[in-house]
């Protein structure tokens, strides 16, 4: 009785596993990118002050950042379309809120 009960499982077992396998092998592609995206998925970290402060990026708080993406567009746009004067003011207070910005350097 209990090698005909074991005989039972191992069937199941293999049976299980063929079920299994088949279904892995005729949906590789979906089982691979399913598992790529379940793993390559971060959740954001906060910082200690709720996320507000300062950024990755020079350093600066968010308002500060801001305004100073605003200042070297509007830079760029005064020098693309001629206004230089208006453009090297611009660019000036843009290297106030960050004095660490090559590319406002450059320009």
């Amino acid at each position: 009785m209990i090698t005909a009960q074991s005989d039972k499982n191992n069937v199941l077992t293999t049976s299980l596993f063929r079920l299994c396998f088949s279904f892995f092998k005729s949906n590789f592609l979906i089982v691979l990118l399913l598992l790529l995206f379940v793993f390559s998925c971060k959740s954001p970290k906060e910082t200690a002050d709720g996320g507000a402060g300062k950024n990755k990026e020079g350093g600066l708080s968010d308002k500060d950042l801001i305004l100073f993406k605003r200042l070297f567009i509007d830079a760029n746009k005064e020098r693309i379309l001629g206004n230089y004067d208006m453009a090297e003011v611009l660019f000036s207070q843009a290297l106030k809120v960050d004095p660490n910005s090559a590319p406002t350097m450059y320009e």
